[in-house]
């Protein structure tokens, strides 16, 4: 190659005004910097842009005649002989017309091509064409016979079996809405399963020392203190948790991966190793693979399968390479590195022997359509009945292998020695496959029923009032004082130390939806209880303490009518706010009012405008008569008649109460029953207007619906399977006296090779019309366009080198004027000066060389578009010999002409950006060969492909390619040149692992959605080590205590969150949390009404249905329950009144501050 002539430099001068300038400092500045920048800075006196030499510069050689494609237009040559004379149809073809409606023409500027003309189905369509169609009619008379008949019949949706399931539920529910009918259900039974499942796994596990018994006892100790001191204890400093354990045959568990600390300090190295260990090897490794799969005689499944397995596995084995050596790994703990290898192994193990069995079932699936197609030719036609019959064989695959998957992860891991998880994995199998069934009956016989109701009665004297103190965890009932003094501390104190009182003030009676007769019993209860309640408050608060009673009409002084408890001792005080006035109070008060009037009138100054001579008799005409003497009257005449009236209705309606409240709570019990139904026992059961849609559902699917299937089933199904058949048996012989007639006495005699399409006939197939032909080119057209990509590649090279060049002298000039003058502040203007030359030099010389790029670009492009560049393809020999070739070129051209012009940086980012190794010569002609034609160009052509040839034209050749391969040949030919042919027949995935495969914690454990993977849990739900202690605590000691409770799960969960270094404030955050959210919950879980998850396993004739839950359970209180009725002195306020207006247990509160000094407390009563 010649030496490229370097461009010219020179010198740029500086057009100084030297008579602006008029300091001897400035111009002694100037003048020294002026000799400096003349040193410096330059422009461009001579640039020759000369592009690297290309094949093209041959005059003689043009790249759009390298690739010409063939003409297809040969139909007037087929149809006419050599005198010109139309050629008739011959003996074959006419046997083809009759058999198939369509013939072949032989074509003759493509050897081994024919084209295919179709007849129009009026004329012909064909003894073989008639006869499927006649086994597509016949194949779908008989889809009603053994697919809609039976569905009618026996289906789950739509059938007579589904119409008297229906009738025996509506049958049930209209008795269940009338009497009651016995609803329970299981409660969590999923949950419990899947607990009992974890704790399975870690039942046997030993702790060497005491670090699991000193956690079971911190948890107990601080959830302890927390019920006792309402989460402000002072929290212990926590023991490490132990995360290395041992089972019963001495296997060592280590599980280390739990602390999140761990994880934390591996995760940034294990992404870099992740994402190092999948480049520069894939492509060269894949086809290694293929090549070496090709051998061994195997199916395109088989290859595919055995590669990606091969594939991944090199990836893996890299990863594993990376961890062991990291440094950042090996320093966070002794043989942590083996942890996590033996981690994601176990992950990628698991997923492949759910691969495995699913090829399994997908092999014995395409067995059993093979003999379905065989033993039933007709109905197998049919796909309906085809998708019926393998639904069946793949839910008996799965039901008979659903313990394949563990049983496959099992040896897997024995065979890579994976002795800790294979310990878990075969105890996780043998709790699913032994214990889980027996566990499942057992939890699922632990019935609760649907609701419960409770039934609220009143006590009616203040006396018999339940008081209960609670102070450090412990509830004690302590007697009922009632005091008459009043008192102001009602709230609970904040004090942990401070007893906290609360008082009931009714009796309570539970019923459930257990027993059959629910709703008799629940009339009965409301019925009592409306009962007692109403001659509560008709017998005795309003004639005794209401504002109208007969206290509030003989008494000379106000009342209190209830009582409120004390946060001192407990003691039953009077409330304030009850205060009830009576008559003679009232009037009291009137008058007094009138007095204070009076005497601020008369103590005022006469200062009015008329004064007080003429206001003092309209003032006592005001406050005497008309705030007096009318309001005095009032109250005299209308209260008393009033007090009395309410009395006596009171007391006749409470006299009489045992006669009309059946009545009433029978009305009640009509309106659940026809308007909406207030004891509903199930969430998911309509409640408005039950009765008529109940009877609806029984009259349209359980009457209705089954005469309907019935009909449809054994009528309509025979009579519409019957019709079909006689229409397909009808046209079937139709159409073969038709095409017999067409044929004998049109299509024979007149019939010729036709020139062009028509209404009669068209051509289907053909050179030109096949969705799947091929081009097919030589070596040498392939080497020369590899050529011109190898110039383009040199040309980008160079046109990205030269535009740098072009520019130094502009931006020699921007760095000296930034470094000398932007600490003044100064800027650079481009509309006059030497920038502005530079400027206009440096456009015109990059205009020049984009101008001369793009012209070659122009003369390297072959011309040919993408859909053309998608077809083209070789033999398998040409294309070896082909892709060895364009290796050598490469490796010939890319050190001289390319990275010779590269820096070492540059030639590292360029194979690294392409993911290749330094120096993979061969897969660099492979990528470049994609990128020309595309992607399946590497797939070599087959005989049965339909492929025309390629010619070119070009008057010179520039490539000597004979003299080039045989110089290979001779050289390096030392055996097969690996072909890419993954592309389209393997389908081989690029290797990739998630962080989270590292992780044991990732995810919580759950079942992964595959159809085959019902049972198996990816990862193991294998407990925290915290929760493992725990277990083993309870196991070892005579005093286990329960995990179930919210405060020791939010403990727990602040252990596994911390880690060794445990926070305090954290454990204090999560029980104050949890305390606070479930100190309600906890008291009503037990009648809360269940979820519909739980309403999946409810036991009763009526079948429900139901779906996952999405919101908690809520509490539903029954009927029974009443609103606060006030006695004389004993009703509770509404502020101290608790959960449903019956505890007075209220929320934590500040109390008022008191003076105890005037205060003397008995033992259960306050003396002010």
């Amino acid at each position: 190659m010649s030496q490229e002539p370097e461009p010219e430099k020179g010198g740029l001068e500086l057009d100084i005004k030297w008579e602006t300038v008029e300091s001897e400092d400035a111009r002694e500045v100037i003048e020294r910097i002026q000799l400096v920048s003349e040193r410096v800075l330059f422009h461009w006196r001579a640039f020759p842009i000369i592009l690297p030499q290309s094949i093209v510069d041959n005059k003689q050689i043009c790249l759009k005649d390298l690739f010409v494609l063939p003409t297809f237009d040969e139909l007037d040559a087929l149809t006419t002989d050599c005198k010109g004379n139309p050629k008739f149809l011959s003996h074959n073809q006419l046997q083809s017309i009759k058999r198939k409606g369509q013939f072949t023409v032989p074509s003759i500027n493509f050897p081994g091509q024919t084209h295919v003309w179709k007849l129009n189905n009026f004329f012909q369509k064909g003894i073989d064409t008639a006869r499927e169609e006649y086994l597509d009619g016949l194949s779908f008379s008989m889809r009603f016979l053994v697919v809609y008949a039976p569905e009618l019949l026996l289906a789950d949706r739509l059938s007579v079996k589904e119409s008297l399931n229906y009738l025996k539920s509506d049958l049930v529910e209209l008795f269940d809405l009338l009497f009651g009918v016995g609803k329970v259900y299981s409660p969590n039974l999923e949950r419990r399963i899947q607990e009992e499942r974890c704790k399975f796994l870690v039942a046997e596990l030993k702790c060497k020392g005491e670090g699991a018994k000193q956690i079971g006892r911190y948890v107990r100790n601080q959830a302890q203190k927390a019920l006792r001191e309402k989460v402000t204890m002072a929290m212990e400093r926590a023991p490490s948790i132990p995360y290395r354990f041992t089972t019963p045959i001495s296997l060592e568990v280590d599980l280390r991966l739990f602390d999140r600390d761990v994880m934390r300090k591996v995760a940034s190295p294990l992404t870099r190793i992740l994402e190092k260990s999948g480049r520069g090897w894939f492509l060269s490794f894949r086809e290694k693979v293929i090549a070496e799969l090709k051998t061994r005689k195997l199916s395109e499944a088989e290859i595919e399968m055995e590669a990606n397995i091969m594939v991944m596995d090199e990836y893996l084995k890299r990863v594993y390479n990376g961890v062991r050596s990291c440094p950042e790994i090996t320093c966070t703990g002794q043989d942590v590195d083996r942890l996590l290898i033996e981690q994601a192994q176990l992950y990628v193990l698991m997923h492949r022997a759910l691969d495995i069995v699913s090829i399994k079932m997908e092999m014995e699936l395409r067995d059993i359509k093979k003999y379905f197609v065989g033993e039933y030719p007709i109905l197998s036609r049919d796909s309906s009945w085809m998708k019926e019959q393998m639904d069946r064989a793949q839910k008996k695959f799965i039901e008979e292998n659903k313990w394949l998957p563990h049983e496959i992860s099992v040896e897997l891991f024995k065979q890579h020695f994976l002795k800790q998880h294979t310990y878990f994995l075969s105890r996780d199998l043998a709790f699913m496959r032994d214990t889980e069934p027996v566990l499942r009956k057992e939890l699922e016989a632990d019935k609760k029923p649907c609701r419960s109701y409770e039934w609220k009665i009143r006590i009616w004297r203040p006396e018999n009032y339940l008081i209960t103190r609670v102070l450090h965890g412990q509830t004690e009932v302590i007697p009922t004082v009632i005091s008459s003094v009043p008192t102001s501390i009602t709230s609970p104190r904040s004090d942990p130390y401070h007893p906290i009182f609360s008082v009931k003030r009714v009796t309570t009676r539970v019923t459930t939806s257990r027993w059959p007769l629910w709703r008799v019993q629940n009339y009965i209860h409301r019925t009592l209880t409306w009962l007692l309640n109403t001659m509560f408050v008709l017998g005795y608060i309003v004639p005794w303490c209401s504002p109208l009673s007969v206290r509030a009409l003989f008494c000379t002084r106000p009342f209190l009518s209830d009582y409120e408890l004390s946060q001192v001792n407990g003691t039953l005080c009077p409330k304030k706010s009850s205060q009830r006035a009576t008559l003679i109070s009232r009037l009291i008060d009137i008058w007094r009012k009138v007095s204070k009037a009076r005497t601020r009138f008369e103590s005022q100054p006469d200062t009015g405008f008329l004064g007080k001579g003429w206001n003092r008799f309209l003032n006592r005409f005001w406050n005497y008569v008309v705030k007096g003497f009318f309001p005095s009257i009032f109250l005299v005449l209308f209260l008393p008649l009033g007090s009395l009236v309410t009395c006596i209705l009171s007391l006749a309606l409470c006299v009489t109460a045992p006669a009309w409240m059946p009545l009433v709570v029978l009305v009640f019990h009509l309106v659940c029953i026809i308007v909406y139904d207030f004891d509903c026992p199930t969430p998911d059961r309509n409640q408005i207007f039950p009765l008529f849609v109940t009877l609806g559902s029984l009259v349209l699917r359980g009457v209705v619906q089954p005469i309907f299937c019935l009909i449809g089933a054994l009528v309509l199904c025979p009579t519409v399977s019957g019709l079909i058949a006689l229409c397909s048996v009808f046209n079937y012989g139709v159409r073969i006296a038709w095409d017999s007639l067409m044929f004998y006495s049109l299509i024979k005699p007149k019939g010729r090779l036709p020139s062009g399409n028509s209404w009669i006939v068209k051509r289907v197939m053909g050179p030109g019309l096949a969705p799947d032909f091929y081009f097919e080119i030589t070596i040498e057209q392939a080497l020369i366009a590899f050529q011109a990509k190898l110039e383009t590649e040199e040309l980008n090279v160079y046109y990205h080198k030269a535009n740098q060049k072009i520019s130094e002298p502009l931006t020699e000039y921007k760095t000296f004027f930034q470094n000398c003058f932007s600490p003044f502040s100064a800027k650079l203007v481009e509309s006059e000066g030497p920038y502005k030359d530079l400027i206009r030099e440096t456009l015109v010389l990059k205009s020049s060389l984009e101008d001369k790029v793009l012209k070659r670009r122009q003369q390297l492009e072959t011309g040919l578009n993408v859909s053309t560049r998608s077809r083209i393809r070789m033999r398998k020999p040409l294309l070896e010999k082909t892709l060895f070739a364009a290796c050598k070129v490469a490796q010939n051209f890319y050190p001289v002409r390319i990275f010779s012009k590269m820096s070492g940086e540059e030639v590292t980012n360029f194979w690294e950006s392409r993911g290749l190794d330094v120096g993979d010569w061969m897969n660099l002609a492979i990528l470049l060969m994609s990128e020309i034609f595309c992607q399946d160009f590497l797939t070599p052509l087959d005989d049965p492909d339909v492929c025309f040839s390629v010619e070119m034209r070009m008057r010179e050749n520039p490539i000597s390619s004979d003299v080039l391969l045989t110089t290979i040949e001779s050289e390096c030919w030392g055996g097969e040149v690996p072909v890419t042919m993954s592309k389209v027949k393997y389908h081989i995935h690029s290797p990739f692992l998630d962080i989270s495969a590292f992780n044991p914690m990732s995810r919580s454990p759950h079942i992964i959605e595959h159809t085959l993977s019902l049972y198996l849990c990816i990862p193991l739900p294998i407990l925290h080590p915290a929760y493992i202690s725990v277990i083993i605590h309870n196991r070892e000691t005579d005093n286990p205590f329960s995990t179930d409770n919210a405060v020791c799960q939010a403990i727990l969960k602040a252990l596994q969150d911390s880690g060794p270094t445990l926070n305090q404030d954290c454990i204090s955050l999560e029980i104050e949390d949890s305390t606070s959210s479930s100190s309600d919950d906890n008291s009503s879980l037990a009648r809360s009404t269940p979820t519909q998850e739980d309403m999946l396993a409810v036991d009763s004739p009526t079948h429900l249905y139901g779906q996952v839950p999405t919101h908690p359970p809520s509490s539903r209180r029954g009927g029974g329950d009443t609103g606060s009725l006030t006695p004389d002195l004993g009703a509770s306020s509404a502020n101290t009144s608790g959960h449903g207006g019956h505890s007075s247990k209220a929320s934590l509160a500040c109390p008022e501050e008191i003076n105890l000094e005037d205060v003397v407390l008995s033992s259960y009563g306050t003396t002010v």
